[in-house]
């Protein structure tokens, strides 16, 4: 009889005030806790039977055994753990198969402590937990380290590889990335197996690690709605760039390029979408191209917006524009072409993963600005037309939550193989 599947994910809880209720999670993270969800074979019924009524029962409920990961009768129990440094509202349950566990620590004991307050909390909570497989989100926070002395098999998703990211634009504060980035290698040596989101992040960091696999990040479930009809536009044709400003993603590039559009006489607006910092020589850039571009009508920048208003964004505009030097993965990208949207992208990292089959997407080599232009002039001499709805089929199918999640529980299933302990 084999062990009962009981996972730990580890994931950081992006809130920032007491009133939002719900636990808030970065994109990627979501996604994967929907798809898992929506799987048949979660031990729903198993659970219910138990009666759980407080976070102290979940430890005498066992689920029932497996036989093979995958199967029929797989029956996964998931606990989700946040450290935060701050009280939030915290269900015990997300649904009839997930719990949430919130552990609140000391602000000084997250980075300038090595993030040792996550390490002895979380090894605390899992040896209440006894998880057969821990599962950390990311090496941007305290999730990797947190998880990288469990006793049990680890995985970690690496979302962007920190390495490889100050490679091509120096990070900003040096005090925060500096030490992440070291995190990160002994991360990757530390852990059983890695999660990488594209080819791409795969070449990079197999050498590296033990065991790794090549898994996407999924598309939020609101995603994946039914697409609706584009109406035919006339006048100012609406681009979206959306992401944190920073060097490697070159907003203040495509501002000046945007400039350079409307100066030429074509009828254009950009809208920013990301978060936007105050101090760093970028940012500082970025806003004096927008002091300009926002005068004249034709730039603007929204620091944050929520799921469904991005949908309606994407809805709302005739291309995305997604330019960096380096991506892991691209999931802008990808949430971009499940709704149907025209894409301009560098032909880098991920964004050849995600594009790949899709027949209406404009690449261009990072920094060939003169291609990028020549491509919108002329798709905007064309009439702006609309991708095929099969690029948004194919997306949608193969980033859906169901289909990522079951990914995830068959790399579990040939790493548990792997591993004789387990």
């Amino acid at each position: 009889m084999k062990e009962p599947l009981v996972i730990a994910y580890l994931v950081v809880d992006d809130r920032t005030t007491s009133s939002e209720v719900a636990p808030l999670f970065g994109a990627a993270p979501t996604a994967l806790l929907e798809g898992l969800a929506l799987l048949d074979d979660l031990n729903r019924k198993n659970i219910d039977q138990c009666g759980l009524q407080d976070t102290a029962e979940f430890e005498n409920c066992a689920p029932a055994p497996i036989s093979a990961l995958g199967g029929a009768d797989m029956s996964p129990i998931i606990h989700i753990i946040s450290c935060v440094k701050h009280n939030f509202p915290a269900p015990i349950r997300i649904n009839n198969s997930m719990f949430y566990h919130q552990i609140k620590l000391p602000k000084w004991s997250f980075l300038r402590m090595g993030y040792l307050g996550p390490i002895l909390s979380v090894g605390a909570l899992l040896k209440k937990i006894r998880p057969t497989i821990l599962h950390a989100q990311g090496t941007e926070s305290w999730c990797a380290m947190a998880g990288l002395f469990a006793p049990c098999l680890k995985f970690l998703t690496l979302h962007g590889c920190i390495r490889l990211i100050d490679r091509q634009s120096v990070l900003y504060p040096r005090w925060y990335w500096l030490p992440h980035k070291f995190f990160e290698r002994i991360c990757l040596y530390g852990y059983n197996a890695i999660f990488c989101n594209s080819s791409y992040v795969h070449r990079e960091i197999s050498l590296l690690s033990k065991m790794s696999w090549i898994v996407p990040n999924a598309i939020r479930k609101q995603f994946m709605a039914p697409l609706i009809p584009r109406t035919q536009k006339s006048g100012i044709i609406r681009f979206l760039n959306v992401g944190v400003v920073q060097e490697r993603k070159q907003q203040v590039q495509l501002c000046s390029h945007a400039r350079a559009l409307f100066e030429s006489g074509v009828s254009l607006h950009f809208r920013f979408i990301g978060r936007l910092g105050t101090t760093d020589p970028y940012s500082i850039a970025f806003r004096k191209c927008l002091e300009h571009g926002v005068k004249h009508g034709y730039l603007d920048h929204v620091p944050h917006m929520d799921t469904e208003e991005l949908i309606q964004e994407l809805h709302s505009a005739d291309a995305l524009i997604h330019c960096p030097k380096e991506e892991a993965f691209g999931l802008v990208a990808a949430e971009a072409l499940a709704r149907g949207l025209k894409l301009f992208v560098s032909n880098v990292g991920g964004l050849l993963d995600v594009t790949e089959g899709c027949h209406d997407v404009c690449f261009h080599e990072p920094g060939d600005w003169s291609t990028l232009r020549r491509q919108i002039s002329a798709w905007i001499e064309e009439g702006a037309t609309q991708p095929s709805p099969t690029d948004a089929s194919l997306t949608q199918s193969r980033y859906s939550p169901a289909a990522i999640a079951a990914k995830h529980l068959d790399v579990y299933q040939m790493a548990l193989a792997c591993d004789q302990n387990y």
